[in-house]
């Protein structure tokens, strides 16, 4: 019998606590929570944003320059360095997607092997930097990257700080595009991390036709 009223006693203070907990915790998550705004004015709100777009249409607009259809012959250092690249050539299909993003589809081959790979990229206007987010068939991991236009040098450059999925380094992965004055672009991806810096790609891009 006190067993079981000792028991009984315990389930009733746990209940309690749990109750005191959550009215805590949820009175901690309201005071956390921000009010929504009261003057909120939708109008506005649109304006500041078209205001946005608008001030950032000249960089948006150079996205379109790259749509088409792209020649590209590379050169692969993947061997380390002194060693010589590996040559290919392939084609890379870049289409618009809307107004603001651009995709690109690279169908070929790496290393012998069957090859596919797709990117998305655009110019947040938030970050006020390029964005560029690329996957492919070579392992289940993708690579983002921010990006800055020099106007003077025609030259993008692209960064992206990720975990090396093959040696779990910290890295940095530097994607240089410059654009020549006979319209193909000069194009390397360099890597920095514990083990030094790498150049793992270069390539020449060159337009062949418009994207289908």
């Amino acid at each position: 019998m006190k067993l079981t009223l000792l028991a009984g006693r315990f389930t009733v203070g746990l209940a309690i606590l749990v109750l005191a907990f959550s009215a805590g915790a949820l009175s901690t998550r309201a005071q956390d929570t921000p009010a929504a705004p009261t003057d909120f004015d939708p109008e506005a709100a649109m304006a500041a944003f078209t205001e946005k777009v608008q001030a950032s249409k000249p960089e948006i607009d150079r996205l379109k320059t790259l749509a088409g259809k792209w020649e590209a012959k590379q050169k692969f250092y993947f061997s380390g360095p002194g060693e010589a690249p590996t040559e290919q050539t392939s084609v890379e299909v870049r289409t618009m997607l809307g107004e603001y993003w651009i995709m690109g589809a690279v169908d070929s081959e790496m290393m012998g092997m069957p090859f596919q790979g797709r990117s998305i990229t655009g110019y947040d206007i938030m970050k006020q930097k390029y964005v560029t987010y690329w996957v492919d068939t070579m392992g289940p991991y993708g690579m983002f990257f921010e990006g800055t236009y020099d106007e003077a040098t025609k030259t993008y450059t692209y960064i992206c700080e990720m975990k090396d999925a093959w040696t779990g380094l910290d890295s940095v992965y530097t994607i240089i595009e410059t654009e020549q004055p006979d319209g193909s672009t000069q194009w390397s991806m360099s890597q920095k991390s514990a083990m030094g810096e790498l150049k793992l790609m270069e390539a020449v891009y060159t337009r062949i036709g418009d994207a289908e």
